[in-house]
């Protein structure tokens, strides 16, 4: 059994699409989705397929449009974790605890206490 170019790169489009569907993220998804119409369009014109050309032609733009809205949303949301991000370094773990002669004497004592 031979496969021709044509039903090749429909199923691809629809693998691509496939994709698309199983995407837990919007980015993926996009770009998946992008994918499928580009084959789907040329697949279409492979075999003159109006219908699928003009559904492919009307999602790529709208898909383009999508894709980019996520990507300036990632963009955003990067932009304001590093803001309220802390500008100096951790410090280090030991440096997190204060020294003893700075805790209270009565946690002090339950600490004696309960270690016995």
């Amino acid at each position: 059994m031979m496969i021709n170019v044509a039903d090749l790169v429909g199923f691809m489009a629809a693998g691509c699409t496939v994709l698309a569907f199983a995407s837990p993220t919007m980015v993926p998804l996009r770009c998946a989705a992008i994918a499928a119409n580009v084959l789907f369009i040329s697949y279409g014109l492979m075999l003159s397929l109006t219908p699928i050309l003009a559904l492919h032609g009307l999602l790529l733009p709208l898909n383009l449009v999508r894709l980019y809205g996520a990507l300036r949303q990632r963009a955003q949301k990067k932009a304001a974790a590093a803001q309220l991000a802390p500008a100096v370094p951790a410090a280090p773990v030991e440096d997190m605890h204060p020294p003893l002669d700075s805790v209270s004497p009565l946690i002090l004592s339950a600490r004696k206490t309960n270690s016995r």
